[in-house]
């Protein structure tokens, strides 16, 4: 079985603006919230798959979490091109 899944998250444009470098273009976010995003959208993912089995052979497993702080153990930067 396949799920893909995908959140959207707002940031308040002063906290944007703490992340962005914008001389060099490019965009710093700290571990522990790319940490917490994950969380939140792998603990979505599973709640959309626990409702889409309802009623099925499937709904009585019990679908594992994932400890995305072992994935991500470092800040993440994303350049952006002109």
């Amino acid at each position: 079985m396949i799920v893909e899944a995908g959140c959207h998250f707002a940031i308040k444009p002063e906290s944007w603006e703490k992340l962005l470098n914008d001389g060099q273009k490019i965009l710093v976010v700290p571990k522990g919230l790319m940490q917490h995003l994950a969380m939140l959208t792998v603990g979505t993912t599973r709640s959309i798959l626990h409702a889409k089995t309802e009623n099925t052979i499937f709904n009585k497993y019990v679908i594992p979490t994932i400890n995305v702080a072992e994935i991500l153990v470092s800040n993440q930067q994303f350049v952006f091109n002109e």
